[in-house]
């Protein structure tokens, strides 16, 4: 198969999908045109300012502009009903009726899928994505076909991120609903031609769940991340001063992590520096975050006069549970830790990563099968990760290897105490465990997985036609 012209479709934000993201660039090495339908919350620099030898060149974007359906989420004033499902139902209903519209005037008037050879979907959202391709892959591609719009070779490809029905139910939706959703999931799911996973429990889940024979295509990292030890300390002391960390008075010759000598230049970390400790959260009811307070609280209280050293937390991301978490953090009266929330620039956000001690990620996957992102991204800047447990993790964090799994927030203390015990004088730990993630994860990177998992496997060809 060699597609001319190809459709990534995903029902979300696009600069927040690094999975597909990385696709839509593969892809657009092989297709002559690339149109890309999602969401456009935030910054993907790359897909809007594509520079004369990019590889986004032939990349077409097509908006879904949220504030279509944004009126659906209204709730009436009347606090009885609004504490009711009724509103959450009918509200829905409608939402994914004016999505079904703009879908199909993008896909037939803008996109003109019926000239295209291979679509191509994030999943989840499920509802409507998958209806709506099953119905241009055996219907419009088709039609279009026999009206000699396309080559007639069509492939759908589904990657299987993880399960929409799982999420309803974590958010604790109505019984019927999440019934509804899984149904509509596995049916019109398995009718895809090609199957991706992000894990190998998933392709065993896939195959019991619905008979689908999905190939394990493993998130990996890009060039776009720099590992720790690549990272001068010049560049951290500037994105420290940029992130807001100088002390009021040094003229940004000193941050709460650097000083920089006055005289030569040359900056070093304090003797007595704080530890830099990263957590990225979509703030959603499948991290739960209050036990990540928990544990920053129990250090708190046990190291409040000890050697143990200040942790420096940073949470960066954003969503619906982020105001509630603000106003419990404010009421907690640290002193031996810091918290702070950040929206970083998109070039920021790999930085940090390479500049931070740890890593800590709250995911605990709704479906226990995905696979955590962030975890691929801590992994690919060299920063070992605690995270917290559940059944395919293993599959990417190995305990005491590059990183720890905890189950709860003693067992997580318990695994910040250990890496910090003394200091920063004494980081044999962190740097063991770094060697193990560029000696592991990072010998393979996305390139290398694409080219194993779906060039070689015939999912898509190898050269531009």
């Amino acid at each position: 198969m060699n597609p001319v012209d190809s459709l990534v479709f995903v029902l979300g934000d696009i600069g927040h999908s690094p999975r597909t993201l990385n696709t839509i660039k593969k892809l657009s090495e092989t297709c002559s045109n690339v149109h890309v339908m999602a969401y456009k919350e935030s910054s993907t620099f790359q897909l809007d300012h594509p520079s004369s030898d990019s590889p986004f060149q032939n990349v077409h974007m097509h908006i879904l502009h949220e504030k279509c359906w944004e009126w659906t989420r209204m709730q009436p004033s009347s606090s009885g009903f609004k504490s009711s499902r009724l509103w959450f139902l009918i509200g829905s209903f409608f939402k994914v009726i004016i999505q079904w519209l703009l879908i199909w005037y993008i896909l037939l008037f803008q996109v003109k899928v019926y000239s295209l050879n291979l679509i191509w979907c994030q999943v989840p959202p499920s509802i409507p994505t998958l209806v709506v391709l099953y119905l241009v892959r055996y219907i419009v591609l088709p039609l279009g076909y026999l009206c000699g719009m396309n080559q007639g070779d069509h492939r759908w490809v589904v990657d299987w991120h993880n399960l929409g029905y799982t999420l309803l139910r974590v958010a604790k939706r109505p019984k019927f609903m999440v019934y509804i959703a899984e149904c509509i999931e596995n049916f019109f799911g398995r009718r895809a031609d090609v199957h991706l996973c992000v894990s190998n429990a998933f392709r065993l889940f896939l195959k019991d769940w619905a008979n689908i024979d999905a190939v394990v295509l493993y998130d990996r990292p890009t060039n776009s991340f720099r590992d720790h030890d690549t990272i001068p300390m010049e560049e951290r002391h500037e994105l420290f001063v940029k992130l807001g960390w100088a002390i009021a008075g040094s003229n940004d010759h000193e941050t709460l992590f650097t000083k920089r000598d006055k005289r030569t230049g040359n900056v070093q970390y304090l003797e007595n520096r704080p530890a830099l400790i990263v957590s990225s959260t979509s703030w959603t009811p499948d991290e739960d975050f209050a036990l990540m307070l928990n544990a920053i609280e129990e250090y708190d209280v046990l190291h409040k006069n000890d050697s143990f050293p200040q942790l420096h937390f940073v949470i960066t991301g954003k969503g619906p549970q982020k105001e509630f978490y603000l106003k419990k953090i404010a009421k907690m009266g640290l002193t031996k830790c810091v918290i702070e929330t950040a929206w970083l620039e998109i070039e920021d956000y790999p930085r940090l990563l390479a500049c931070a001690d740890l890593g800590v990620c709250m995911h605990y996957s709704s479906s226990g099968i995905d696979l955590p992102m962030k975890v691929v991204d801590m992994f690919a800047a060299g920063l070992p990760v605690c995270a917290i447990g559940f059944n395919a993790l293993n599959e990417l964090v190995v305990h005491k290897g590059n990183g720890y799994i905890f189950q709860d927030s003693e067992e997580l203390t318990r695994r910040i105490e250990s890496v910090f015990e003394n200091f920063p004088q004494d980081t044999s730990l962190l740097e063991g465990m770094r060697k193990n993630i560029q000696h592991t994860f990072q010998q393979v990177r996305w390139d290398d997985e694409w080219r194993a998992k779906v060039v070689r496997k015939g999912i898509m060809p190898s050269h531009k036609r």
